[in-house]
């Protein structure tokens, strides 16, 4: 079986795990401390959100006016100030030059660049790639000296760093100590945990992501970015002849054989890589025959580069599904269209749900009340402000993933070979194969554990005298966009914080939006076609809250209005006169 959810660029499918048989888990659970399932389900681990990113191109095949278009946009934690800039930076190349380069899109505040947008030649933009770049390695100390360690064949010695940390009323000396691989994370009696990661490498990080400024095709853009020292990122790529390209971008690491999953022994010779892929065998799709490009964190290639790559924790697809699913459904777009795509709410994750909370109904008609079988029978399928139905199902959702995940938390510490990843797509197959062990003790059969979880749903819903009709999923989904320094001041914060206001979407929609989560920006763009461009970000460009600019572009972001991504005319200018400095 497949994953339904699965939207990988080059059309591979990815086999679904067998479900583990829960009654031979626990009677076989004792030996080691390795925990087979990886909870990357919010309900299921709920002070964990793994922030994403959608980013998407058609071809001059598909796009209007026979130009290539993309849209980006980059899910974070939301805050005050923004954190992105919108820029627009123009300057001669070379300095003294006739000819002039414009670049337009979103910066950091105080760097010299773009991080995103497009130079007139070609637009680009990035989403997270997760791929695995860090590898446990388990080694033993020396029995002669702690101070040393076993390797491949041979024993080194700990590098030790010492570090004073400075605190008020004293300071305390904090000892590190590395091994080849990297620093040790752990020590047990005489087994030590080192992590091998690519963030410790000086080597792994340059700047030569800002050369994307002047690249003039797809594939300039690619050689740069598959030589940039940066996180690992989804690099998509567009130009204004109408070419459109994706490759990934940092250094991959090269291993001997497939990315680990667990815990590797220090004795086994592909403990840890030694190099870097070269660039020119990285991954890289151009001008796919359907003239379409997507990701969204989710898994873009098949098994061999997986192997490779590794899975650093791949979104589970369902956002890059429906957009794959948009994308598909027309012809021609133009940059409203990629807007519309931006917004959409469409929840397809929970007709799954859906059907379940119907299947409670019939097994149980007095389950939950007259009200609530309508209210999930009309949903209209999207995560919309006004919805019951999609507050109901959401819960309801978590009301089942919390009753199986008691029976999944028992004892299940067991030596394993490979990870579990306990999300949306286990639960879905479980709920559909309804294996036995799985069931929990207390249900005489799954339709039970549905009929209740139903129950507690409503019940949730309408405690302390709530009417189910007050449920709607925008007075659970409102923005908290918040200044560092609000909760310091008392009511007077709010002064600080950008509106609340309620937001339609959710972490599984295209429009992935929470309180205080979600698109940092949204831009669309076509190459030397930046006056059609559209941009949004929650908040302005100013961080003093008097600047008529501090909440500028917010109202356009939650109600999803498009705004240009070129500026209009010149309303404030600042001149800045070098001097000559004094002698």
């Amino acid at each position: 079986s497949y994953y339904e959810s699965d939207a990988a660029l080059d059309g591979t499918q990815y086999p679904a795990p067998e479900i583990p048989d829960l009654a031979t888990l626990n009677q076989q659970a004792s030996a080691t401390n390795s925990f087979p399932i990886e909870f990357t389900d919010p309900c299921v681990a709920p002070d964990r959100f793994f922030y994403g990113s959608n980013q998407w191109a058609v071809t001059d095949r598909l796009g209007t006016n026979k130009r290539a278009i993309f849209a980006n946009d980059m899910h974070l934690g939301l805050r005050v100030p923004a954190t992105w800039y919108q820029v627009v930076i123009q300057h001669d190349m070379p300095p003294g030059s006739d000819q002039t380069i414009r670049l337009v899109g979103a910066s950091l505040p105080g760097v010299p660049g773009i991080v995103v947008g497009s130079n007139g030649s070609i637009a680009w933009g990035f989403t997270n790639s997760y791929i695995d770049t860090a590898d446990l390695i388990r080694c033993r100390k020396s029995v002669d000296d702690q101070n040393r360690y076993h390797t491949d064949g041979e024993e080194l010695e700990f590098e030790i760093f010492r570090e004073a940390i400075d605190y008020p009323g004293g300071s305390e000396m904090v000892e590190y100590r590395w091994t080849c691989w990297g620093p040790v994370l752990t020590e047990i009696d005489e087994e030590v945990m080192a992590l091998k990661w690519i963030g410790h490498d000086p080597q792994a990080f340059d700047f030569n992501l800002w050369q994307l400024a002047t690249a003039t095709d797809v594939w300039e853009a690619v050689h740069i970015g598959q030589r940039s020292g940066m996180p690992h990122q989804n690099l998509m790529v567009v130009d204004s002849n109408g070419n459109i390209a994706w490759t990934l971008t940092g250094r991959i690491p090269h291993r001997e054989g497939p990315a680990p999953q667990l815990p590797i022994a220090a004795e086994f010779e592909t403990a840890g890589w030694t190099d870097y892929l070269p660039p020119e065998q990285y991954p890289l799709i151009d001008n796919p025959p359907s003239g379409r490009l997507w990701t969204a964190n989710n898994r873009v290639v098949g098994q061999e580069w997986m192997e490779r790559l590794g899975n650093g924790g791949f979104d589970e697809g369902f956002r890059a599904s429906r957009i794959r699913e948009r994308l598909f459904e027309k012809e021609s777009f133009s940059e409203q269209d990629m807007l519309t795509i931006q917004l959409d709410d469409r929840a397809t994750y929970l007709d799954f749900w859906q059907s379940l909370f119907q299947e409670a109904i019939a097994a149980d008609n007095d389950s939950v009340s007259i009200n609530c079988q309508e209210y999930i029978h009309d949903w209209n399928g999207r995560a919309s402000v006004d919805s019951v139905g999609y507050q109901i199902l959401t819960v309801f959702r978590r009301q089942i993933i919390q009753r199986l995940s008691i029976e999944l938390l028992v004892s299940l510490k067991i030596n394993t070979d490979e990870r579990i990843p306990a999300g949306e797509n286990l639960f879905r197959q479980v709920l559909t194969e309804r294996p036995e062990s799985w069931l929990p003790k207390k249900y005489a059969g799954w339709s039970d554990l549905l009929v209740d979880a139903a129950k507690a749903s409503e019940q949730e819903l309408t405690s302390s005298g709530k009417k189910l009709e007050q449920a709607r999923w925008g007075r659970s989904n409102q923005s908290q966009i918040q200044h560092p320094l609000a909760a310091s001041l008392g009511p007077l914060g709010n002064w600080l914080n950008m509106p609340t206001v309620e937001l339609p979407g959710d972490k599984m929609v295209p429009r992935a939006q929470g309180p205080s989560f979600g698109a940092s920006q949204r831009m669309v763009v076509s190459p030397g076609a930046e006056q059609d461009g559209i941009y949004h970000q929650p908040g302005g460009p100013s961080g003093h809250p008097l600047s008529p600019f501090y909440r500028a572009g917010f109202d356009n972001w939650a109600d999803g209005t498009p705004s240009p991504l070129l500026p209009g005319p010149p309303r404030y200018r600042l001149q800045i006169n070098p001097v000559d400095p004094p002698e």
